[in-house]
């Protein structure tokens, strides 16, 4: 199998397939009755019909697809079953799964702002190798002073891709807190909160 049976990186709803090379190294046909996969990750060509000959010394490639479900590292076995003295010949195969990566760019410190509206861009990127599906960005509560706008969320970011929130604060003298919430599925980060920080004095005049 190339590069020892490893698939390398390949994303949910994706595949990648590789070609098992099984050889005839002996002086008379070989008959190859099946070929099993101790995973449903690791398929083995469902067009194939069992059984079939490798004259001697020849090779046939038979083309494995790993078709993941599942994030993090994979791995399996196929087994060849033939007419070979020797019994079953068994191969190990890998892969791995990547996830998307969330990373926020821009700030959300506002400051003190006098009077009328303040805005803030925040960029919410995907700096992983395969898609994020960012569910949600949200305030953790109603706000009466700040608001989203042009909110592009939910939203399925791409390798490398960006979307930006803007945030609105309109100047008030009322004390207010806030946080952003941003719900991914990214696994190491699945929920960020960012502190989102303005404020006016109250004894400035607009």
């Amino acid at each position: 199998v190339a590069d020892t049976g490893n698939f390398g990186n390949v994303c949910l709803e994706s595949f990648a397939d590789e070609p098992v090379t099984l050889c005839n190294a002996g002086q008379c046909t070989l008959t190859v009755s099946n070929i099993t996969s101790t995973s449903a990750e690791f398929l083995v060509p469902s067009v194939l019909v069992f059984p079939f000959t490798i004259e001697a010394g020849n090779a046939i490639e038979v083309p494995i697809r790993f078709q993941p479900v599942v994030r993090g590292a994979r791995s399996a076995t196929i087994t060849v079953f033939s007419n070979d003295p020797a019994g079953p010949q068994t191969t190990a195969l890998s892969g791995n799964v990547p996830s998307g990566k969330l990373a926020v760019t821009g700030s959300t410190y506002f400051g003190e702002v006098d009077c009328g509206i303040a805005q803030k861009t925040v960029s919410i990127c995907n700096v992983g190798d395969c898609k994020l599906h960012v569910s949600s960005v949200a305030f953790s509560r109603k706000r009466r002073h700040f608001k989203l706008i042009n909110n592009p969320f939910p939203a399925t970011l791409h390798p490398g891709s960006c979307l930006g929130v803007v945030i609105q604060y309109r100047a008030s003298c009322e004390p207010e807190c806030c946080e952003l919430v941003i719900t991914s599925d990214d696994p190491n980060q699945p929920v960020k909160v960012l502190d989102v920080v303005a404020y006016t004095r109250c004894e400035k005049k607009c």
